[in-house]
């Protein structure tokens, strides 16, 4: 890969997926000035859908091709290199604060010479993007539990006795039967 990063956020995994996959929010951590879902197959998010993302002059096409809900999608995104593309890949991971949410972005594909031009210029250019873009979107998650517009995680905190206890409880003969 060419680039990777992570972040912890306080949200479950379900409320983080919805928040990369709408467009409105996704723009956030690509660092977009905006984005469209222009295509749907079958009217819903998933394996085939596209999203357009703008940055200035050049548009991006996004089109997912691996999609599992609330755990990990990857998308086919053309870059500013003509003829070339990467895969970038989202994986959630729940953990006890919330949801670590991990970014990988392929080397480049297309031909030797154009693909070797957009590798070069994703080296230097991704991993600072992709720092301002995770900076931004936690600045933005911020407000939108500071706002309420969100709520934040929080772990249930059961005592493995008391689990334990409840189990056996459980599965123990009822009085009477």
């Amino acid at each position: 890969d060419v680039c990777s990063s992570d972040l912890e956020l306080p949200l479950p995994p379900a409320v983080l997926w919805h928040y990369l996959t709408d467009p409105k929010h996704r723009a956030v951590i690509h660092g977009s000035e905006w984005q469209k879902l222009v295509e749907r197959p079958g009217g819903r998010v998933g394996v085939g859908a596209v999203y357009e993302c703008s940055h200035g002059n050049y548009v991006s096409r996004n089109t997912i091709v691996d999609w599992h809900p609330f755990e990990q999608y990857t998308t086919y995104e053309t870059t500013p290199v003509p003829r070339t593309h990467v895969y970038v890949t989202y994986l959630l991971e729940p953990t006890e604060a919330g949801t670590r949410l991990a970014y990988v972005c392929s080397r480049s594909y297309g031909p030797a010479l154009l693909r070797n031009l957009s590798d070069l210029g994703g080296r230097r250019v991704i991993p600072r993007r992709i720092h301002e873009s995770f900076a931004a979107f936690r600045a933005y998650i911020d407000e939108e539990i500071a706002s309420g517009r969100v709520s934040v995680y929080t772990a249930a905190g059961l005592a493995k006795e008391a689990v334990e206890q409840a189990v056996a409880e459980s599965l123990s003969p009822q009085i009477g039967e």
